[in-house]
């Protein structure tokens, strides 16, 4: 039973960092084009909503991705611990 637990826990969060990295790369890449173009002058309201956006969308990705290593590390161990058991 706690494999299956650890093992639902890492298919979620594979699941969460999957659509965060794919529902988020089309937005991603048009926002940091248009900031990257020097041709065009960005206003200071553009940088006060651009800059916390992204240490948001940062650290989300991050707590995904913890909680991913978090959930390998886990099934890992249950994995272990029942090979173990068997010898």
């Amino acid at each position: 039973m706690n494999f299956l637990i650890s093992f639902m826990n890492l298919t979620v969060a594979t699941c969460v960092l999957f659509f965060i990295s794919v529902g988020s790369y089309e937005p991603v890449v048009k926002m940091l084009r248009y900031f990257n173009n020097k041709n065009i002058d960005h206003p200071l309201n553009e940088w006060l909503i651009f800059v916390p956006t992204a240490i948001v969308a940062a650290l989300v990705w991050c707590a995904a991705y913890i909680y991913f290593k978090y959930s390998e590390r886990r099934c890992t161990e249950v994995l272990k611990s029942y090979f173990h058991k068997e010898k």
